[in-house]
């Protein structure tokens, strides 16, 4: 029996510039090289977008009502000096880290380049931005 030949995309992380390796059964479409980079760039991309609804007509009358309505509650808010002492004890619900992988060109351990999600050695790259 032969062995499979592994065939892995080259790409390059738009938010880092960092180049790194997927493998074709790994391969889902990714651009980024990291959770990261795809969070940094999502909210870049949300600043930019929210900046322009912002300068239009309706995002300006939208924004004015937000403020009206935040101002009102502020009003309506009592004004607190003290925590008050009462022997609840209130529920922290924290979230479960996500999985971080970062870009990695060749494994410590390999002299080739391995895949960036399983880690598997590359046979063959091709470039692919």
């Amino acid at each position: 029996m032969m062995p499979v030949e592994v065939i892995a995309y080259q790409r390059i992380c738009p938010t880092c510039n960092a180049k790194f390796y997927i493998c074709r059964s790994c391969d889902r479409g990714d651009r980024y090289c990291s959770i990261v980079c795809r969070d940094e760039a999502r909210r870049k991309n949300r600043r930019k977008s929210s900046a322009t609804y912002q300068a239009t007509a309706r995002g300006r009358a939208n924004h004015q009502k937000r403020q009206i309505t935040y101002r009102k509650n502020r009003q309506l808010e009592e004004s607190v000096t003290h925590q008050s002492s009462s022997s609840e004890k209130k529920t922290v619900i924290t979230r479960r880290p996500r999985k971080l992988y970062f870009p990695v060109r060749f494994d410590r351990n390999r002299s080739r380049a391995c895949c960036l999600i399983c880690k598997c050695e590359v046979d063959r790259v091709y470039n692919f931005f």
